[in-house]
């Protein structure tokens, strides 16, 4: 009896108590009286570089897909990179760019640009550049109407305009003095591979 006074004197859920009273007298536990499980959270994440810095900090944390507080996923924490092999870097890039900016629903050389852009910047910034070329509401969010704004340009248009939005995203990083001559070429090559594919 002293066990049950301690219980309820302290501030117990009603869905422990009634846990309780039900494992004590021997009856199955009804869904809703179920403790959850004890889901892991993401604590703290820690950003270093080896060699020196090329992009800030906060660019990175942008696009780490988990964030601090949510639920521990190892699959989305531990990955393997200095032994990745390159079926599973596919299936990586797969999975975090190319179906993340939905290239599957746009022109080829486009979608070679946007994941492109997604690898090197994140998913979200790549798509609001894109939004922003195809001149719909820049959320970050690809929906119907950014696909339907997508479908109606020609092909050879989307991949000056988003080269031409990435650029200037570029030209606005702190790093572009630094790292600008290079990123340039690269905007250049892509322009090339744009002249290729449309």
């Amino acid at each position: 009896m002293k066990i049950f006074r301690r219980i309820f004197r302290r501030k117990s859920s009603l869905a422990y108590g009634c846990l309780l009273w039900w494992a004590l007298c021997g009856f199955p536990v009804p869904a809703s009286a179920q403790l959850q499980q004890f889901q892991p959270k993401v604590i703290s994440i820690t950003v270093s570089n080896v060699g020196s810095q090329s992009v800030s900090e906060s660019l990175v944390r942008a696009n780490i897909r988990v964030k601090e507080g949510e639920n521990y996923n190892a699959v989305s924490i531990n990955e393997d990179i200095k032994n990745l092999t390159r079926d599973r870097a596919k299936v990586l890039f797969r999975r975090d760019f190319w179906d993340r900016v939905h290239a599957d629903t746009l022109y080829d050389g486009v979608a070679y640009q946007l994941s492109d852009f997604a690898y090197h910047s994140g998913a979200e910034t790549a798509v609001r550049y894109l939004q922003r070329a195809l001149d719909v509401a820049d959320d970050g969010h690809w929906g119907p109407v950014s696909q339907a704004a997508a479908d109606a340009s020609t092909e050879a248009d989307v991949i000056m305009r988003l080269c031409a939005e990435r650029l200037d995203f570029m030209t606005r990083l702190k790093n572009w003095p630094h790292a600008g001559k290079g990123w340039a070429r690269r905007i250049a090559q892509n322009l090339r591979y744009g002249a290729l594919d449309s």
